[in-house]
């Protein structure tokens, strides 16, 4: 039986794995920098990551609910970081191209896993205790792992930077040997998962809506996580300058969870996550006019501040849409459109980065929110 202790503890284990994952992120675009890759090519690379897992989230949902979270979770923590130590023995295009697809894949996996162990809760208030739980987990590890991994690179090297971080990452594999397995799930009800069909997931109206929320947050996180280290670098940046900022913006992220309760309270829920998109839009609209590293770790900041609030809700808002015996089929729905988002923006940003400039990508995606925002009112229960 999953006690508290256990939500708690896949926490922890998510603060240790995500500061590997997030951690490595920063870098791909530097190491690709530093091997001579073009900023479309490195657009090309950075869309590698989430490949396969827009081709397979479907079917990894359905192996889950299945099988279970727990040894799902044990092996692809350990495949995600042998992924991750790939540049560091494999110091080409062509080792960190490996790499992102690899560590990509089983990246999904292990999230896939996670946020459904978190939505078993049968109690909607404790399931949204649950998810917040987790997010915290992994938004730490977001914050602490570009401060690390930059901080790694400037001092050893870019790739060092990925082996360490790989390293670091498995002691979320050790540590999710002490998590409690799931209660088996009966034969006939584990048959009619496996069947669950497709429309009836997409047919419910706020699973859609949390799905065009993550999608859209999702296209603003990682065109900060990817391309502002190439920005940070025109600005003349340091590594480790680029990576605080990186870390000031995943910070805001964690913050601003722990106070999300508190805002539900005092507003609306449409009204939170209408505020935060507009917020992220104004403020990627003015990053690059600013060349000053305090100026811009502020407005990284409040940028984080803003898609923070964004993801948790959606997921939350996911996992409450969806009938229970469906959850990890419908988080695996979820992840596949996120997955194609992450494919196609950063090939869509990494032309613009290489035809216009590296500060159209930030404009694109400030007016990408502003417009997007008409779109992400969830209906009342």
């Amino acid at each position: 039986m999953v006690k508290e202790k256990d939500y708690t503890l896949l926490a922890i284990i998510s603060i240790f794995f995500m500061t590997a994952g997030m951690g490595t992120r920063p870098l791909v675009a530097i190491l690709g920098n530093e091997l001579g890759a073009s900023s479309f090519q490195i657009g090309i690379i950075i869309a590698l990551f989430p490949l396969l897992p827009l081709f397979l989230s479907v079917y990894i949902g359905r192996f889950i609910n299945v099988q279970g979270s727990k040894g799902t979770l044990l092996i692809s923590a350990t495949l995600a970081m042998a992924g991750l130590s790939l540049p560091f023995f494999w110091t080409s295009l062509a080792g960190l191209i490996t790499s992102q697809v690899l560590a990509g894949a089983f990246h999904t996996t292990f999230i896939i896993a996670a946020q459904s162990y978190v939505g078993q809760s049968n109690d909607g208030a404790k399931r949204d205790h649950h998810v917040m739980k987790f997010s915290i987990g992994a938004a730490t590890g977001t914050f602490l792992g570009p401060a690390i991994g930059g901080s790694i690179a400037d001092a050893i090297s870019t790739s060092a930077a990925f082996l360490v971080l790989s390293i670091i990452g498995l002691i979320a594999v050790v540590m999710t040997f002490w998590l409690t397995k799931e209660k088996n799930q009966d034969p006939d009800d584990q048959e009619e998962k496996r069947k669950a069909p497709m429309g009836e997931l997409v047919g419910i109206v706020n699973f859609r809506r949390a799905i065009y929320i993550s999608t859209m947050i999702l296209t603003g996180k990682d065109a900060f996580t990817s391309f502002f280290p190439l920005l940070g670098v025109e600005m003349g940046f340091s590594g480790t300058a680029i990576g605080l900022i990186v870390s000031a913006n995943a910070l805001a992220g964690l913050l601003v969870r722990w106070g999300m309760t508190f805002f539900l309270s005092r507003f609306e829920r449409n009204t939170v996550i209408l505020s935060s998109v507009l917020v992220s839009g104004l403020m990627f609209l003015l990053l690059p006019f600013f060349d000053y590293v305090y100026v811009i770790g502020v407005l990284a900041f409040i940028l984080g501040l803003g898609v923070g609030l964004g993801q948790p809700l959606s997921i939350s808002t996911a996992l409450n849409s969806l009938p229970r015996d469906v959850i990890s089929q419908g988080l695996g729905v979820r992840i596949t459109a996120n997955r194609f988002v992450q494919v196609t923006s950063p090939l869509l940003f990494g032309t613009v980065a290489q035809v216009v400039s590296v500060s159209s990508v930030f404009w694109l995606t400030g007016v990408i929110y502003l417009f997007g925002s008409v779109k992400t009112r969830v209906r009342k229960e």
